[in-house]
């Protein structure tokens, strides 16, 4: 795509805004302001209750885990990881 702000040739993200003449102002991943998102790379199916997040200065027992963000946050704060699994569960 080629940004019509800058005319850089190799824009992979385009957005456009209100400009002050009434038209539309383009903008691209290189000239225009980056607006960030946020998505947590976490299993989540649904609310449960995870018995592997345990704190020990909060709860001892396991975590009710809420959201996808909640889970990420509170693996985060356990300085812990999930990793892939091939063979679902398979120990061999």
């Amino acid at each position: 795509m080629t940004c019509s702000g800058c005319g850089n040739k190799a824009a992979y993200r385009l957005s456009y805004s209100p400009s002050k003449d009434g038209g539309k102002s383009e903008s691209c991943d290189r000239c225009g302001a980056s607006s960030g998102f946020k998505f947590s790379d976490v299993f989540f199916k649904g609310e449960y209750f995870d018995p592997m997040l345990a704190d020990p200065k909060k709860s001892l027992h396991g975590t009710l885990i809420k959201s996808r963000e909640h889970k990420a946050e509170v693996m985060r704060q356990l300085g812990v990881t999930e990793c892939g699994d091939k063979r679902h569960g398979s120990i061999y």
